[in-house]
């Protein structure tokens, strides 16, 4: 039996990840000094509050806030031990640019004589989850853990992933600010970003309808000779559902998942983030 691992940094939901059979390895989530356990509602509510403190100690001084979020990637040993549950493994991390993950993984795999194949989405969040999924989907067609993992690189050719970040107060204090490097002054603004393999900055705007709008522009033109699958997850916002409606009608398909996304991906692209990731054809 071949089984699939992937990171907290998949933005997997919780039904998908149990009907898909894929195990979740999670980092500790810190906030205040302490290891947050709780729900999502709670965690934007302490991020906001992050935001309002960070943004009150740029405007008037005094050292980054005691309150803001990091988070811990998943370590060899707790990696090794998700493994050793299983018989062979193919374990999907989020981008090797962008965590260590990737790399703890790979050591783990190393000291388990060649039952774990891992796989480098260059993606984060809903692109990792979809490639973790469709890679237990070819498993549980028939398909070996070769052949499975040859499906899943062939998606991360064909995977975009884009990202609208509404606020980046803590995208900056959480020590990332080098994600929008090239773009100026960026408080005051919403980003647009890409993300392949690194975070590619796009454009930065005002308001938030003008953000979506350049969002899904942005979507359109990478849309190509169609998509077969989509999935959005976001931080807590109000306006996904208006966002997926029009996604929708630009790809000719519902989406295969919707979700929030976890503390490892929201404790740096922060409240109202978005991000859609999509597999297109050409």
């Amino acid at each position: 039996m071949t089984k699939v691992v992937t990171d907290g940094a998949a933005d997997l939901p919780d039904a998908a990840a149990e009907e898909s059979g894929i195990a979740v390895v999670r980092g500790k989530v810190m906030l205040a000094g302490s290891e947050w356990t709780g729900g999502n509602h709670e965690l934007w509510q302490n991020l906001e509050r992050s935001v309002d403190s960070a943004r009150r100690r740029r405007l008037f001084g005094g050292d980054r806030p005691v309150a803001m979020p990091s988070t811990k990637a998943p370590t060899v040993e707790q990696l090794r031990a998700a493994y050793d549950t299983a018989g062979d493994v193919v374990a999907v991390h989020v981008s090797a640019e962008l965590s260590r993950t990737f790399a703890n993984a790979s050591e783990a795999a190393a000291a388990l004589s060649g039952r774990v194949r891992v796989v480098d989405t260059r993606s984060l969040s809903v692109g990792t989850a979809m490639i973790a999924m469709g890679v237990s989907e070819a498993l549980r067609a028939g398909f070996d853990a070769s052949r499975a993992v040859a499906i899943a690189l062939t998606w991360v050719d064909q995977l975009h992933v884009h990202a609208l970040i509404d606020d980046v107060t803590l995208l900056v204090h959480g020590g990332r600010a080098g994600l929008l490097e090239g773009v100026g002054d960026v408080h005051g603004h919403r980003h647009i970003m890409a993300v392949k393999g690194h975070a590619i900055p796009i454009r930065k705007v005002r308001s938030r309808p003008e953000a979506i709008r350049e969002l899904i522009g942005h979507i359109r033109e990478h849309v190509g000779d169609g998509v077969t699958r989509w999935a959005v997850g976001h931080g807590g916002a109000t306006d996904v559902a208006e966002v997926t409606d029009r996604l929708a009608h630009i790809f000719g398909c519902e989406p295969w998942f919707v979700t929030e996304v976890g503390p490892p991906v929201g404790s740096h692209l922060g409240p109202r983030c978005l991000v859609v990731g999509f597999l297109s054809e050409g």
